[in-house]
């Protein structure tokens, strides 16, 4: 399988809304699963990684419970009272990548 993530961070009292569009995916029913780390790594080369470089923080990273399909929408809301670091894990499937669309936005 393959793994891409994003890191990313918040200032205090920063409230970030996350949305990734899927716009497709290579077999009809694929899924990618989505996981969270609440810190900033960026261990990998371009934003890509395989399961051995996570195994330093394997213990740390949450399922979001969440499986972005073709045609689907994933969002989130990051942030709290203390800067906070984040990485979001994107696990493909065997058949392929997908296509998104991922937005990072300042909520008011």
């Amino acid at each position: 399988m393959s793994t891409a993530y994003i890191p990313f961070k918040t200032g205090a009292n920063e409230k970030w809304n996350l949305t990734i569009d899927c716009l497709e995916m290579p077999a009809p029913n694929a899924w990618t699963d989505l996981y969270v780390y609440k810190g900033y790594w960026n261990e990998g080369t371009s934003y890509k990684c395989v399961s051995e470089d996570l195994y330093p923080i394997v213990s740390q990273i949450e399922s979001s419970d969440y499986r972005v399909k073709a045609n689907s929408t994933f969002t989130e809301t990051f942030g709290e009272s203390t800067p906070q670091s984040y990485t979001l894990f994107f696990i493909f499937p065997p058949s392929g990548l997908g296509t998104f669309h991922i937005k990072l936005n300042q909520v008011e």
